[in-house]
Formats: C-alpha cells, sequence, structure tokens
C-alpha cells in the first residue's frame, strides 16, 4: 500500500488485505467484458456461457480467443433472474439525468483464476474485437478498513459520537424528532458478518443477496474469515448498535430496517460481484434510503471499475443515497475519477484535535467529507478472552479505523439527517445531502492549512439539521 505522510507523526497502523492477505494481488483473476449490443442485444439472448452466446452468433473471433484460454467458465455479470428489473432500473436514472453508458445486460464476467494467461494481455486482445465495446481485468475487492490486532484493550467512550469539534454531535441529532433513523431504509454491502453479536441480535436485519462468509469458513483462509466476518461486524455496529445497557451505541440506533447484500460468492468462492450486489438491493429500497458501499479495489473507491460505475450511477439515478469510501491508497483519486457517479465519497481523518488526514486514506477534490478513521469503538474483533475471533457475540474493538470506519460513521450520519428532514415533512435528495455534508461551514475541517479540505470535512449534525430545519437546503442535481 502507498502511503503520503502526514504533518505529524502518526501511529503504526498494520492493515490487512480482507481478500488476498499479506499476499495482496491487483487483479481478481476475472476478465470483465461489456459486448456490443447493437451486435448482439442482450434481450435476445438467454443463454448463461459466453462460449455458447459467441458460437451461436457466430462470432468465430471470440470463440478462437476462449478456446486460446481453454473455454473459461463464464457468466454474465448480473444473474439472468435480476435482468427483469433491470431495464426499468436504467430507464429511471437515464430520465432522471444519469449518463449510463450501455446497460448492465451487456456485461460478462470470464473467469481465469486458474487460467496462466496473462488477464491485462488477454483483456487487449479482447477490445480489439469489433464486438466488444469494452473488456478490462478486474480489480480484487476487499473491506476499506483497518485493524491493529496488537492493541485489543476496550474503549468504551465512542469519541465520534461527541459534539463538535471532537466529533459529529450524534446526541444533537438523538434530541430531534425522528433522530434516531426511523423511517429510513438501510442497505449495507459487505461479505461477512456475526448477526447474533448482542448488539445485533434483536435488529430487523435481511440478508438479501451473496452468502456471508460466517457461514462458509472451510473456504476461507484464518485470516480471510476472521477479518471479513469481523468487518462486517464492526461496520454494522458503528451504524445500528442498540441503545442498552451493555457495550456500544450506534449512530442511528433505532430498529431501523436493514438490508445486507454481500459481494461473496460461496459457489465459486469469489469476491468480487459489487455490480450485481448493488442492482438486487434497488427493487426494495425507496428513493432516498441509504446504500453503504463497505468495499475497495485495489485500494480505490470501487466505482473505478466500470461496471460498479454503471450500477452505482442507476442507483443514485433512481434517487439513494450512496456512501461509497474512498480507499485506502493514499492516492489522490481526481487523477482516477473523471465522471460524476453522484456517490458520496469519503475519506478517513485522525482523531486528534487537528484531525488532518489519517495517512493511508484517499484523498482529492472528489472526496466530500470525512470521519474518524482511526481508534473507533465498535462490535466485534477482540472477544472475552482477549483473543482474535470471529464468533464471540461480545466481542469489541476500540481500533477499528480506515474509510471503512470513516464511510459507516457518514453512513449513520446520513440515515439522521434523513430522519429528521422526513419527520419535518422533507425527503433529501442525494444531490442535497451531498451538499450539506460537503459544506465546510457544517462540519470540522483539518486544522493543518496545507491538508484543509483534501478530504473534506467531518459533519457537524448540530450545524446540518440546523440548516434542514429552517428549511435550508441545497438544490442541486448531478447531472444536467
Amino acid at each position: 500500500m502507498s502511503e503520503v505522510g502526514d504533518a505529524e507523526e502518526t501511529p503504526e497502523i498494520t492493515p490487512i488485505n480482507i481478500e488476498l492477505g499479506e499476499q495482496a494481488e491487483r487483479f481478481s483473476g476475472f476478465v470483465i467484458v461489456r459486448l456490443d449490443a447493437d451486435q448482439v442485444p442482450a434481450e435476445s439472448w438467454t443463454g448463461d456461457s459466453l462460449i455458447e452466446l459467441a458460437n451461436a452468433y457466430g462470432l468465430q473471433d471470440l470463440v478462437d480467443l476462449l478456446d486460446e484460454v481453454g473455454q473459461p467458465q463464464s457468466r454474465r455479470l448480473i444473474n439472468r433472474s435480476l435482468l427483469e428489473n433491470l431495464p426499468r432500473l436504467e430507464a429511471t436514472a437515464r430520465e432522471n439525468g444519469a449518463p449510463l453508458r450501455g446497460s448492465l445486460a451487456d456485461y460478462w464476467r470470464i473467469d481465469l483464476r486458474n487460467s496462466e494467461s496473462n488477464i491485462e494481455e488477454f483483456a487487449a486482445r479482447l477490445n480489439e474485437l469489433s464486438v466488444v465495446a469494452s473488456a478490462y481485468a478486474e480489480l480484487t475487492v476487499s473491506g476499506p478498513g483497518v485493524f491493529n490486532a496488537s492493541s485489543n484493550t476496550r474503549f468504551m467512550e465512542q469519541g465520534y459520537l461527541l459534539a463538535a469539534p471532537q466529533g459529529i454531535n450524534a446526541p444533537f441529532a438523538w434530541g430531534q424528532t425522528g433522530g434516531g433513523g426511523a423511517g429510513v431504509g438501510f442497505t449495507i454491502l459487505e461479505q461477512g458478518w456475526l448477526a447474533t453479536h448482542e448488539e445485533l441480535q434483536n435488529k430487523p436485519l435481511t440478508h438479501l443477496f451473496g452468502d456471508n462468509t460466517f457461514d462458509h469458513a472451510g473456504r476461507l483462509t484464518a485470516q480471510e474469515y476472521i477479518e471479513s466476518v469481523n468487518h462486517g461486524t464492526a461496520a454494522l455496529g458503528i451504524v445500528l448498535a442498540e441503545n442498552n445497557l451493555t457495550g456500544i451505541v450506534g449512530v442511528a440506533a433505532d430498529n431501523i430496517s436493514t438490508q445486507i447484500v454481500s459481494y461473496y460468492n460461496a459457489t465459486d468462492n469469489s469476491h468480487v460481484n459489487v455490480a450485481e450486489a448493488i442492482i438486487t438491493a434497488l427493487p426494495s429500497m425507496t428513493a432516498g434510503d441509504v446504500l453503504l458501499l463497505e468495499a475497495q479495489r485495489d485500494f480505490r473507491p470501487v466505482e473505478v471499475d466500470e461496471a460498479d460505475f454503471h450500477a452505482i450511477q442507476t442507483a443514485v439515478g433512481n434517487g439513494m443515497i450512496v456512501i461509497e469510501p474512498a480507499g485506502n491508497g493514499g492516492h489522490n483519486i481526481d487523477d482516477l475519477l473523471a465522471e460524476e457517479s453522484g456517490a458520496i465519497m469519503v475519506g478517513a481523518m485522525l482523531s486528534n484535535d487537528n484531525h488532518n488526514r489519517q495517512r493511508d486514506s484517499n484523498y482529492g477534490t472528489r472526496v466530500n467529507c470525512s470521519a474518524w478513521g482511526e481508534n473507533v469503538t465498535t462490535c466485534g474483533y477482540i472477544g472475552t478472552n482477549g483473543a482474535l475471533v470471529a464468533d464471540d457475540p461480545q466481542a469489541y474493538t476500540a481500533k477499528f479505523g480506515g474509510t471503512s470506519s470513516a464511510a459507516a460513521i457518514i453512513a449513520g450520519v446520513s440515515l439522521l439527517v434523513q430522519a429528521v428532514a422526513q419527520a419535518n415533512g422533507q425527503r433529501l435528495s442525494a444531490c442535497s445531502l451531498r451538499e450539506l455534508l460537503r459544506d465546510p461551514n457544517n462540519g470540522i475541517v483539518s486544522q493543518i492549512i496545507f491538508m484543509d479540505r483534501v478530504i473534506g470535512p467531518m459533519p457537524n449534525l448540530e450545524a446540518i439539521l440546523t440548516n434542514v430545519l429552517a428549511g435550508t437546503i441545497p438544490h442541486c442535481q448531478f447531472w444536467p
């Protein structure tokens, strides 16, 4: 992981790549292909294999290329069972201005994990074919979290919830009508979680798509298993932990209806199904609901992937509020993202008084807001026996961080702001909420001048909700 130094020394943090552990690779082993819809209309093909399609349409160049690599397994990027809803979702997004390119129905996934072929070269050769609109080697997906397993002291004080300038001032929101988050739908993209944790067991959680790594320990390494399950448990705890006499309290602790979609597929042991999970969630969401993407690709935001970008645009074009971690690669993502997805991009800041950038957080003007990316107390990781575990319903940590913790905090903030707005007769658009969150007058920015605003402000709920209650809400749109 590349690192960008801060103005002052920061604590040593041990990063863990959920999917591939210490020997992390850039590419997932899959190649994604978008076919030219004019040559191969998606609605006219009902098969599940790209080689079958190529033979049926007489695409000999594509057949020959697939033969060269041993006719690898392939499937649609979006499962055929989901295609019934896709035209409506994409049409709505376009009506609302989203400049979608093609359709996700035109995308295919080729599995080269067991091939000796160079996947970048293979993708380049696919791009030479007239029937191929685009092809690329897919980047790995992992949770954008950081956890230091060597520091297992349990801290009960959640400083990120406290009044500004220390935290987001959640107690101010809790004192408002609707200030617990009720009435707003919430969906989280993860790959593992412990549903029986004492802070989550009474929550209305619906597992909607994909597989929970907790149920598939035998398919994963010990590190992958422990980290993936705890990552989801920690993120859910930040947002939803129950307001009771034990443990912690979530930013939005009301019994919010919550859907979980997983990008893990146990059948082929892949951790990459982000776009498919997003599209699956949309039909059961309502415009103004919050969708948290707890994932990054190659330490960059998931929208660097063409299909993920399309799915995010579709979600925002259907009115959803998408919270996307900027990722933990120390990159200026202004160099990576040229188009507008409509997502709220979240960076990670330190918990100190200066609130400067956490050193691994990506940054840039595209990053809209930020929150604590270190020393976050939440559910999971350290069990009552003091060891790193995945199945202890009383496990907690005080060392969760990265853009994972920051994005989860911002998701909680978004739920509270939307719920208070709704209780006062409004339902904020994704663009309006993003403008409120990115306004430095509504939050706390880095106190180190040359670092200022590279990751956006940490929200101050008192300032934001004062605007909402007064009706001072920005009106904007992402696309002309």
